[in-house]
């Protein structure tokens, strides 16, 4: 299971001294004994960090080679693109230039959109990005998701799983309530879970912004991502809104190591 850390915070500077701040990561890849074999990545590492769509439309390409100067590990770019197949094409084309590993698109784009993306990527002389379409956003209670999509969302993943498999998509975002269903079906693809909550810092507090409410609904455990066969988790709040987040980071890195 890889860590992702997201890097979601109001500033570049503030992601960047975030970065700063876990400078004991080199020293706790050899003290946790991690596994660095990422699947089909040309980086290794079981630490990754994710730049959202704030992030990017703030920063932009500077900001990820601001990024990439502070510290050499994978970077995920979770821009959820969705659009006409070929504008959809173009946009990640682009993104790949850029030297990301890993870019989000919206599986319900449709089959049509996803093989041409793959088609596209595969006359790249460089390394591709891992491509992992998402299914049902975890912000989505099964009530908004059906007044969305007309469907639950267990039906919706299935049906979603489905067409990335037959897309030559390298994975999926799910919530971990999902993705032992995807695994079921397409062990091939990857998951991505976002909304993990390990058990830290709870009474710790909030020094951004102790008052902001976690707007993510399909949340789990680090037990529970693991159990349901997770290959990436997603953890942003608990580590950046902690009190420490070097000792946040520490304490969700031993519990992967004891899982």
């Amino acid at each position: 299971m890889n860590l992702v850390i997201a890097l979601d915070l109001e500033t570049l500077e503030q992601n960047l001294s975030l970065i700063k701040s876990l400078d004991c990561i080199s020293d706790l890849k050899g003290d946790f004994g991690l596994d660095f074999a990422v699947p089909k990545t040309p980086k290794k590492s079981k630490i990754w960090l994710k730049v959202g769509l704030r992030a990017f439309v703030r920063d932009g390409i500077g900001g990820i080679e601001a990024i990439k100067k502070v510290c050499d590990l994978p970077i995920f770019l979770d821009l959820k693109i969705y659009d006409i197949p070929n504008t959809m094409a173009d946009a990640i084309n682009e993104c790949a230039k850029i030297g990301i590993d890993m870019l989000t698109i919206h599986a319900s784009a449709g089959k049509r959109a996803m093989q041409e993306i793959m088609t596209r990527l595969d006359k790249l002389d460089s390394a591709k990005p891992l491509i992992m379409a998402v299914s049902a956003l975890t912000s989505f209670s099964e009530v908004e998701f059906g007044e969305v999509y007309h469907t639950s969302i267990a039906q919706a993943v299935r049906e979603f799983g489905d067409s990335c498999a037959k897309s030559r998509i390298d994975g999926m975002v799910c919530s971990v309530q999902e993705c032992a269903l995807i695994k079921q079906s397409h062990p091939q693809l990857l998951t991505l879970t976002p909304a993990i909550r390990p058990q830290i810092s709870q009474n710790e507090p909030n020094k951004n912004n102790p008052n902001k409410k976690d707007d993510q609904r399909r949340v789990a455990s680090l037990q529970e991502a693991h159990s349901a066969g997770a290959d990436f988790i997603v953890i942003g709040r608990p580590i950046y809104q902690s009190h420490s987040p070097q000792k946040a980071l520490q304490d969700i890195l031993l519990q992967m190591q004891n899982l």
